[in-house]
């Protein structure tokens, strides 16, 4: 489900994962941050059904919510210089399907 409220969106996207990230660091352990591909959009490089994917080294291409511009600007500004962090996007049917297939096996 995607926020509406920009408050909200700081809080979850930025916030709090500079929080995470920081108990991480101090505490020199890994961390993994997994979430939508909302960062990308097919255009004219990247032109839908080509086959063409995108690639760890590209570049974002996608700040038309604000949504998008927060985990853009947290994931290039903030992580970046942050050694121990993996960041990774998936496309956001297979986030969610991920994550009801995670509740499920958690609930059993």
């Amino acid at each position: 489900m995607f926020m509406t409220s920009q408050v909200e969106t700081i809080r979850a996207n930025v916030i709090g994962c500079l929080n995470l990230a920081d108990v991480c660091l101090s505490k020199n352990i890994h961390m993994t941050y997994f979430g939508t591909g909302c960062i990308f959009h097919y255009d004219e490089n990247f032109p839908q059904g080509s086959g063409k994917g995108f690639k760890e080294e590209d570049k974002p291409n996608f700040t038309g919510s604000y949504y998008s511009y927060t985990k853009v600007s947290t994931a290039e500004t903030w992580l970046v210089p942050c050694p121990r962090i993996l960041g990774c996007s998936t496309l956001l049917e297979h986030f969610v399907e991920a994550s009801a297939s995670l509740l499920h096996y958690a609930s059993t």
